[in-house]
């Protein structure tokens, strides 16, 4: 093929190219809530096949957790409404049942007559970030307690 020659591509060619380069994982959710495509870093994301995401109920993808499935609950009620997910940082359930963390946005697309029909949501991976965090606030209240249950008197001074 001459370089120089154009290529054709179909639309759904161009978006399926595109979905595959994003930096995070994508779904592509219809208003029932049924996941209708996602790209492959959806699946590293989960620790599975991204076609065995194909055809789930994109709920059952958080985490039952206090941060995580009624929280998207309300997030998708949101959605429902029209109104886009700005970075939320949510707990899904990724194989094996371990807790994986993304800072989720998602877009809703409206039809001609303003009804959500779907979501394209992107999820960045902050898994790291939410582990650090919760080791940080540990050994904050692990280094209050000291100062609290300590036997003896302690102070902190400055220089």
């Amino acid at each position: 093929m001459d370089p120089s020659s154009p290529v054709s591509v179909t639309a759904d060619g161009v978006g399926s190219v595109a979905l595959e380069e994003l930096p995070c994982a994508c779904f592509i959710v219809s208003h029932d809530g049924l996941v209708r495509r996602v790209n492959a870093r959806a699946g590293q994301l989960l620790g599975t096949d991204p076609a065995a995401l194909v055809g789930r109920e994109v709920l059952d993808l958080y985490a039952d957790t206090p941060e995580g499935r009624p929280w998207a609950q309300q997030l998708w009620a949101r959605f429902l409404a029209g109104r886009p997910i700005d970075g939320e940082v949510v707990a899904f359930r990724a194989a094996g049942g371990r807790v994986v963390w993304g800072q989720l946005w998602m877009q809703p697309v409206v039809d001609a007559a303003g009804r959500t029909v779907e979501s394209r949501s992107l999820v960045f991976d902050v898994t790291a970030q939410q582990r650090a965090e919760v080791s940080r606030r540990r050994s904050e209240r692990r280094f209050r307690a000291a100062f609290v249950d300590a036997p003896v008197g302690g102070a902190l001074l400055d220089e």
